[in-house]
């Protein structure tokens, strides 16, 4: 949808080199309504949530993606474990996450709270 904000992990948008190995720097693009963007960068594990809502203030949709499978059960996981925070936070508001989690974390084990690299507020056009 045009006007939408999204945020990217930069390597998706290249076919040489499609994943991250463990260890390397991870970047998502976040692109809001009019074209500006921003740059998050780490050494992490890194996972995005985004909500969206219908430009006729209909249904919300919630996109979870990591970088790798684990990253992508972190960000629903946190979304679950923080789902009144974020609400409090950003009320109907759309908004991106940007998450980061140590490359060695054992998800299988325990759930270690990622790190909060970006909280992004998305005015509605």
């Amino acid at each position: 949808m045009e006007g939408i904000a999204r945020a990217t992990i930069v390597r998706e948008l290249s076919t040489d080199l499609a994943s991250h190995a463990v260890g390397e720097e991870v970047e998502v693009a976040i692109t809001v309504g009019d074209g500006g963007q921003q740059s998050i960068k780490a050494v992490k594990n890194i996972a995005v949530i985004e909500k969206s809502t219908r430009p006729d203030g209909g249904a919300a949709a919630f996109y979870c993606l990591g970088v790798r499978a684990d990253t992508s059960w972190v960000a629903v996981e946190y979304l679950v474990r923080n789902w009144r925070r974020l609400a409090k936070q950003f009320k109907d508001e759309d908004f991106i996450i940007v998450l980061g989690s140590a490359w060695e974390a054992d998800y299988f084990a325990d759930y270690p709270e990622p790190t909060l690299l970006a909280a992004v507020r998305v005015p509605r056009s």
